[in-house]
């Protein structure tokens, strides 16, 4: 289930992208912040990927952070 979510919310930064660049004529600094905190918040989800690529946490977030992974 968490990939599934971390997936949509990424696939939506990119749609926001695809459709800044389509409708010019729109604001487009809402559509890219969107973007931008659509693949922020889907690669928080994803812990960057450490649970992809099977990192270890590094020390100042194992310190921080509760879960013991790479998110803030």
């Amino acid at each position: 289930m968490e990939l599934i979510t971390a997936l949509l919310l990424i696939g939506s930064g990119l749609v926001a992208v695809f459709l800044m660049a389509k409708y010019r004529e729109t604001d487009q600094w809402c559509i890219l912040g969107m973007g931008l905190l659509f693949f922020f918040l889907g690669m928080e989800e994803l812990s960057w990927g450490q649970h992809l690529f099977g990192w270890q946490t590094p020390e100042v977030f194992a310190v921080l952070n509760d879960q013991g992974e790479t998110n803030l």
